[in-house]
Parts: structure tokens; C-alpha cells; sequence
């Protein structure tokens, strides 16, 4: 029984290995491509998503423009 309990450990710290490196080799390129390629765009058109501009101000709220709309555009939405 111990030869058993001794394997299933050794079986998980080796999958447990084996998982954490696929993961890596695996998620790597799907972030660098991702995220690369929308940083690149991103800075081509100048496009800054966080505004992290800093500006003399008294507030950093921003104006939020919302529109009254007729009432049959909000009935039964979902």
C-alpha cells in the first residue's frame, strides 16, 4: 500500500510539472501576440487607454453626455 501512496504522489508532482511548463509554452505566445499586437496599434493611432496624462485640473472626473431617450427604447431591453 505504501508503494502505492508513494507513486500517486511522485504522479502528481510529475503532472503537476508537465501541466505548469505546457502552460507556459502555450500561453506565452498567445499573450505576446495578443497583447503585443494591440499595444502596437494602440500606439500607431496614438490611442491611450488609460489617460494617464496629467493635467492641471481641479477634478479628473469627465462629462458623461447621456441622452434622454423615448421610453419604448428602454422597455424590454434584455
Amino acid at each position: 500500500m505504501r508503494i502505492l501512496k508513494a507513486l500517486k504522489k511522485l504522479h502528481k508532482v510529475v503532472t503537476g510539472t508537465i501541466i505548469n511548463i505546457v502552460n507556459f509554452i502555450l500561453l506565452l505566445p498567445v499573450y505576446f501576440i495578443g497583447v503585443g499586437i494591440t499595444s502596437i496599434i494602440a500606439k500607431l493611432f496614438k490611442k491611450g487607454f488609460l489617460n494617464l496624462k496629467k493635467e492641471n485640473k481641479k477634478s479628473y472626473w469627465t462629462n458623461n453626455e447621456v441622452k434622454k431617450g423615448e421610453i419604448e427604447d428602454y422597455y424590454r431591453q434584455f
